[in-house]
């Protein structure tokens, strides 16, 4: 049942509270993750902060569109997801398999640094991986790569620090939100398109 009164807790918000709404809603409905930090690797995100103190607000607002705002506590990421599978966006199998790489690197360098998610690698290295997981028998092609990482940084999964997509010295981040878009336990099911080929 819907909470008869999300007009009413809209219409007590400031002008300015407003706003940062109606941006919240528009960009969850944009990008899908909004993760807490920014791509700077030291500030909050205003909008995710925004989210977490208005959050019934949000969750009324979305769920009469078949929407549901989830706020997963435990890697500090909310994100947005349709109750209609019609409404979710398929990945093609080349994003899948870059998505796959990034899942297996961002464990690999939350390991490293003994649990801290905040995981910045260079475009480069990311290619060693491609080529390291058996993903990729060649270095990608520049353009088809910067597409799918274009892509995944305007969902919230990767945040770019500066520079191109295209330059192999790009440093990005790999935001914890990777992993609600490949969950553990779908890890192995996407392992069999490696051992598959290509």
């Amino acid at each position: 049942m819907f909470d008869l009164n999300f007009t009413e807790e809209y219409d007590n918000l400031s002008a300015e509270a407003v706003l940062k709404f109606q941006k919240a809603v528009t960009r969850l409905f944009n990008c899908t993750y909004i993760n807490r930090i920014k791509n700077d690797g030291l500030n909050w995100d205003d909008d995710y902060l925004f989210i977490e103190e208005n959050f019934k607000l949000f969750q009324d607002y979305f769920k009469f569109g078949g929407y549901e705002v989830i706020f997963n506590r435990d890697i500090s990421v909310i994100s947005v997801q349709s109750q209609f599978s019609s409404a979710r966006k398929k990945l093609d199998k080349e994003t899948t398999l870059y998505v796959l790489a990034l899942r297996l690197f961002f464990d690999e360098k939350v390991k490293e640094f003994n649990g801290s998610s905040t995981i910045v690698v260079r475009v480069a290295e990311f290619i060693d991986k491609l080529l390291e997981y058996g993903i990729r028998d060649k270095k990608p092609n520049l353009q088809i790569l910067s597409r799918i990482l274009r892509y995944l940084s305007t969902i919230g999964i990767l945040g770019k620090k500066g520079g191109k997509w295209e330059d192999t010295d790009t440093l990005f981040m790999i935001y914890p939100a990777i992993k609600l878009l490949l969950p553990s336990e779908r890890l192995d099911e996407k392992l069999k398109l490696i051992k598959g080929g290509q």
